[in-house]
This record gives structure tokens, C-alpha cells and sequence, in this order.
């Protein structure tokens, strides 16, 4: 693939605005792709976002245990999973990338446009949940990013609307990559390295944010 990160490039405001532009139209035409079941393919697709969110987070849960530590924010998690089981189970099935930070796009200089790379966490399920990476990123609630709903809606066949109900459902996928951050520290680095800090940091803020909504 060609091209250089965005974090390594020496953009201009309207330059990276530009790129965020093509990042998002990229994100509404996967979202149109559609599927009637939820989750990884490789853990077995469920019926409902409902049961593959409880599936995907109970199965990081058990993974930390096995690692001899305990994660209450997980617990709770999965009881939050539940206790939205209605709004999950009303949830659209379109593909969903869930990892798209600026490290994952790369931009060609030469013809002005971004490709993607590593695709590995992406998933079927809530469309939502890619609003993660957009905006003022991961520890900020859905309604701070109005500008990048407003853009994306602007391309999307199926508009996302600030409602309550899709706050909830952005706050959930919150907490799921919470968890996924907190996990993968344990298996990855060591307590003393940077990246096992910020990992800790970022959980516990993600954590915070989203159960206040939640």
C-alpha cells in the first residue's frame, strides 16, 4: 500500500480536515454493507448485536481471569450488556471497522487520497461503534461529535441521529474497547512500560465516560 500515516504527515487544518472528510465518506459506504448475523466470524456469528457484544465482552472477561487478574469494570460491563438488551437486539448488521486511528490510514501524497490498513478488529455489527476513532477520539461521549455525524450523514444512505438511544449504543462500544485495552496490557507489556500505563489510563478514562452515560 502507498502512502505515509496521517500522524506522519505535516498537514495543513484544512488539509486534515479534508482527509477526516474522506476517512468518514470511506466509513458510510462499508456501513452499507449488511449481514443478518453479528459479531467475528472467527467466534461464531450470533442473531443479534445483544448476544454478540455479551459473547465478545464475556469472552475478554474470561481471558483476564485466566490471566490471574480480576476486572470489575468488565463485570459491570456485562451487566450493562444486559441491561440494554432490548435497544441491542433492534441494532442494524453492517460491517464495522472499530479500528480506525490515524495509524491505520495511510495517505498518497501523489493523488490525494487515504487507503486503510490493518483491518483486524473490525467486526458485524453496530455501525456506531466506528464513531470511536472520529472527533475528539475515544473518551468522549457521541454528542461531542456532532460535526462528524453531521458529515457522515451528509454521505450515509442510513442516517445516524444524536438520540439517546444511539448514545447508549456508542457508550456500550466504548466499553467494549475499554475492556479490549484493558486485557490486551497484560498480555502484551510489562507494568512498567508506557504503553501498559497508557493502556490503564485510557481503560479507566473510557470506563468513566461511558458508565456515566450508562
Amino acid at each position: 500500500m502507498e502512502g505515509e500515516p496521517l500522524w506522519a504527515m505535516n498537514f495543513s487544518e484544512k488539509e486534515y480536515e479534508n482527509v477526516q472528510k474522506q476517512k468518514i465518506g470511506m466509513l458510510s459506504k462499508i456501513h452499507r454493507i449488511t449481514n443478518d448475523r453479528f459479531g467475528y466470524m472467527q467466534m461464531g456469528l450470533m442473531d443479534s448485536w445483544y448476544e454478540a457484544l455479551k459473547h465478545m465482552a464475556f469472552s475478554l472477561v474470561n481471558d483476564c481471569k485466566e490471566l490471574g487478574k480480576d476486572t470489575p469494570d468488565g463485570e459491570k460491563f456485562l451487566s450493562l450488556i444486559d441491561k440494554y438488551e432490548k435497544l441491542l437486539r433492534e441494532v442494524p448488521c453492517r460491517m464495522v471497522n472499530f479500528d480506525l486511528w490515524d495509524s491505520n490510514v495511510l495517505y498518497n501524497a501523489g493523488i490525494g487520497k487515504i487507503c486503510w490498513i490493518d483491518p483486524e478488529r473490525g467486526f458485524w455489527g453496530d455501525p456506531v461503534a466506528d464513531f470511536i476513532t472520529l472527533g475528539p477520539g475515544q473518551k468522549s461521549p457521541l454528542s461531542d461529535k456532532q460535526k462528524e455525524l453531521d458529515i457522515y450523514n451528509g454521505m450515509a444512505k442510513e442516517k445516524i441521529r444524536l438520540t439517546k438511544e444511539t448514545e447508549i449504543r456508542y457508550a456500550l462500544a466504548v466499553c467494549y474497547l475499554a475492556l479490549i485495552e484493558e486485557v490486551e496490557k497484560y498480555v502484551r507489556y510489562e507494568e512498567d512500560d508506557p504503553t501498559y500505563i497508557r493502556n490503564t489510563v485510557d481503560a479507566r478514562d473510557m470506563y468513566d465516560m461511558a458508565f456515566g452515560i450508562l
